[in-house]
């Protein structure tokens, strides 16, 4: 589907700030992710949503990647064909970056990657102005089916927030037809 219908159709959003933010602190194959998440509107497929740094184009480029997965689900389809699209978005939640794909057909365990923050070493403050700012960075993804159709759009909001070795999530829901699922976890 063209993106430009997508502000038109029902889908499902779910928005990520991750607290206290520091480049710095995540190394080559740390891999951060919001509790799995269920989406009962798209045949109650079970996803997972997460942020990854790595190194391409041997070692000369240094990025941020969000990962989308979807999980093994008792009930959902043996496969699913979504668009999706993720977004970085600023502070006062204008899109910084954004990353669309489209008629993704997600069999159980399918993933696909967004790269959406390139960090290039010896780069000037100027040049780095699209970092998230007071270290607090906000992703949204949406997700649209490509076929059938959904009543009503489900929104979800994700916190992590980071202190030192400890890692805090909450999730909580913004919908009412969605089913209910707070979860937080805290590990080191």
């Amino acid at each position: 589907m063209a993106s430009n219908t997508n502000s038109e159709r029902k889908g499902f959003t779910i928005t990520w700030i991750i607290e206290n933010f520091d480049y710095s602190t995540y190394r080559y194959g740390d891999n951060l992710e919001i509790p799995t998440f269920i989406v009962d509107t798209m045949e109650e497929t079970k996803w997972s949503f997460s942020l990854s740094r790595m190194r391409y184009d041997d070692g000369k480029l240094d990025a941020f990647w969000n990962t989308l997965m979807r999980l093994s689900d008792r009930n959902g389809p043996s496969s699913i064909r979504i668009d999706c699209e993720c977004e970085v978005l600023t502070a006062d939640g204008c899109v910084a970056r954004q990353c669309n794909i489209t008629e993704q057909e997600f069999s159980k365990h399918h993933m696909v990657f967004f790269p959406f923050i390139h960090l290039n070493y010896g780069t000037s403050a100027d040049e780095n102005k699209n970092l998230p700012p007071n270290g607090n960075l906000t992703v949204r993804l949406k997700m649209w089916k490509c076929s059938g159709e959904i009543n009503n759009d489900g929104y979800c909001t994700a916190r992590t927030y980071r202190s030192g070795k400890k890692i805090l999530h909450l999730v909580y829901q913004e919908f009412q037809h969605f089913r209910k699922r707070k979860r937080t976890h805290e590990h080191d």
